[in-house]
């Protein structure tokens, strides 16, 4: 969870942190920066990531290729070229070995599996570890998401749509696009048609109920920013 009493500041090229009142409490000397999340921060220097503390002190020294913040508890790190996660002790809590993969959350986390060369290319490399490394969700989808409000969206060659914590399709994947579910309002964004200016944005309630645009708009008017963005509908 960010918290949202300290966020970033750029100043000259060089990345800090200020206070709600914006003072500054951590002189900017980063490359780049991920806001606090969890009481820690993903900062960069001299090419590295690593996680510093409240005070700017490093609690996890830079030694990574990339970064993210914590969620639930854990980090996404890479190194060598493959993704994994620390805890707050910087201890490999999953080794890395994924080519790719996303922040922990309700409990797992989706990530996308390398090339084996036993096993041949496929397209359908995405799945769901748990915090331990295991399989929660075997890959089996082209793309996913987070999941939120106990659904995910995914790809699965015919669209997107959006499995429960069982791998199953709760809402049929008949979507060019869809985003995770914003958990204050329970409704989740979806593109109609194409991909690109073809298409159209809707919303979509957890019964996989269109809502229409004026509906949706009373309702994101309850959302609070995120990183100074407001969720914006297509018209």
């Amino acid at each position: 969870m960010e918290d949202f009493s300290i966020e970033r500041e750029n100043v000259d090229g060089k990345w800090g942190y200020v206070d709600s009142a914006g003072n500054i409490i951590i002189n900017p000397q980063f490359d780049d920066a991920w806001s606090f999340s969890e009481g820690i921060a993903a900062v960069q220097t001299k090419g590295k990531w690593g996680f510093i503390n409240l005070k700017g002190n490093f609690i996890i020294e830079p030694q990574f290729e990339y970064a993210r913040g914590f969620s639930e508890g854990l980090a996404l790190i890479k190194i060598n070229n493959k993704v994994g996660y620390i805890d707050k002790t910087g201890s490999y809590k999953i080794s890395p070995h994924f080519a790719y993969a996303l922040d922990f959350s309700e409990g797992v986390a989706a990530v996308r599996i390398c090339y084996d060369k036993n096993i041949g290319y496929t397209e359908y490399n995405w799945g769901y570890i748990d915090k331990n490394g295991n399989w929660f969700i075997e890959p089996a989808f082209k793309e996913a998401k987070s999941f939120s409000c106990g659904l995910a969206p995914v790809e699965n060659g015919h669209g997107w749509g959006f499995i429960n914590i069982k791998g199953e399709f709760a809402i049929k994947p008949e979507y060019a696009n869809a985003w995770c579910f914003n958990k204050e309002v329970e409704l989740a964004r979806v593109r109609i048609g194409e991909r690109g200016p073809g298409g159209k944005s809707m919303y979509i309630n957890k019964e996989g109920k269109l809502i229409s645009l004026q509906v949706a708009k009373t309702y994101l008017k309850q959302l609070r920013k995120d990183k100074g963005v407001i969720l914006k509908l297509d018209n």
